[in-house]
Order: structure tokens, then C-alpha cells, then sequence
């Protein structure tokens, strides 16, 4: 179904004119978020523990502290005949400062890596997301990431901006833009504070890459919803 009566992000026209607005529906409200778009669902999931280990120094009367942060988890996706495994890893590493009471963050870097098994052909995909944040970034901000299967490598860019110009409030990443030799073939929207969600593909592209890029729009919205659980708690 097209997507109607709400903000679309900013994304390639070229795409846009080329592909049809697949809506992402949330099958239930679970911890882990199941989602059914255009012929393309996830069907089953598993959320993994946390596992977390950290240091501190002093440093005069400031207290320095670096932790590590792992996550594992894991979905099965179903779509144009095929099943789609897919395990992923998020490593998160913090670096804070504290006087007394008072802490400030440094700096925050998110490796995010998914490594997806197509069942029919054994062919797989990596994804990889790196995000940094803090005062030492330029701009506070940054993030970019790579979907690869050895062979072919499509850049993964942030999109910040609504097809009105305008942006979140707190310049939040609103979605994502997937391109291959200089074309955009996928766009995925998934802002953390909502639920509406929806997926762009190319629709000249062959199935087994539909298939490929399909999968990875599905981790970028899982990966949103994901980061939304652990803000809220």
C-alpha cells in the first residue's frame, strides 16, 4: 500500500519515480519487532542477552570510565519464495567523566553488524553500521555503514530531512539510503520516535538483490525499534 497522510523523508527522485512505497506493518507488540511489508515478513525472532563489562581511572579529582556493551540477536525473514537467516551483533563502547555526582559523555561508538544467510542458495550479505556521538565528533554526529556480499558493496547513508525540508527536532536520523554505483536502489524510513515505518526498492532490480536489500531494511528498522526500547527504559 502507498504510503499516505504522513511525512515521507527526503530521498532520491529517481528512486521514488521507480519503486512503490511498501508500508511496514508491525505484526504485534513484542519485545522484539516483527514486521510484514509488501510480499517480505519477519516470522520469527530471538532477542539476546546483554553482556557488559566497563573500567574506570581517576584522574585528579575526575573520575574516567570506558564500558563495553554486546548484544546478540536474531530473525528469520520470508519473501518471493526464499528465507532470509539473519544474526546480529550490536557493540556499543562509552567513554564518560564524573565529578561527585555530575557525569558527562564523552563519546559513544555503536558497531552494529548483521550477517545474513539466504537459505535457498547458501549466498550471504554482510551489513555493517557505525555510529559515533559526542562532543569530539564533528557535527556530534556521524554514521555510515556498507551491505556487501564480497562481490557488490552498497553504501548506506543517513537521511535527516523530510521531503517538506524539514528535519526532527533533535536531528535525528529519519531513515536510511541504500546505493549502488552511484544509484539510489533502496530507501528504508524508520525515525525512532514513531512507529510508521516504510520501505523504497527499485523495482528493475533482479529478486535475489530485492531479496538482499529487503533484508537489510528490515534490520535498519528492527535496529531503530531496538535503540527506542533501551531509550525508553
Amino acid at each position: 500500500m502507498p504510503v499516505s497522510g504522513q511525512n515521507t523523508i527526503k530521498m532520491d527522485p529517481d528512486l521514488k519515480s521507480n519503486s512503490t512505497a511498501l508500508e511496514a506493518k508491525r505484526k504485534a507488540i513484542t519485545t522484539f519487532p516483527k514486521y510484514q511489508f509488501g510480499p517480505y515478513a519477519i516470522v520469527s525472532a530471538k532477542a539476546g542477552w546483554t553482556i557488559t563489562k566497563g573500567s574506570t581511572k581517576m584522574r585528579f579529582i575526575l573520575e574516567d570510565t570506558n564500558s563495553e556493551s554486546k548484544t546478540k540477536s536474531s530473525f528469520v525473514l520470508v519473501g518471493n519464495n526464499d528465507t532470509v537467516k539473519v544474526n546480529m551483533v550490536n557493540k556499543v563502547l562509552t567513554s564518560e567523566t564524573a565529578l561527585g555526582r555530575l557525569s558527562t559523555t564523552n563519546q559513544i561508538n555503536s558497531m552494529f553488524m548483521a550477517e545474513i544467510l539466504v537459505l535457498a542458495d547458501s549466498s550471504s550479505w554482510q551489513l555493517k553500521l557505525q555510529t559515533e556521538m559526542g562532543p569530539q565528533i564533528a557535527g556530534s554526529f556521524h554514521t555510515e555503514g556498507e551491505l556487501t556480499n564480497g562481490d557488490l558493496k552498497i553504501q548506506i547513508y543517513p537521511i535527516k530531512e523530510w521531503e517538506s525540508g524539514k528535519t526532527d527536532l533533535f536531528k535525528m536520523i529519519l531513515g536510511y539510503e541504500l546505493v549502488l554505483n552511484n544509484q539510489s536502489v533502496a530507501a528504508v524510513q524508520s525515525p525512532q520516535m514513531t512507529t510508521k515505518r516504510s520501505v523504497w526498492i527499485r523495482e528493475s532490480l533482479d529478486e535475489h538483490l530485492k531479496l538482499a536489500l529487503a533484508t537489510a531494511s528490515a534490520i535498519l528498522m528492527v535496529r531503530s525499534d531496538l535503540i527506542q526500547a533501551d531509550l525508553a527504559h
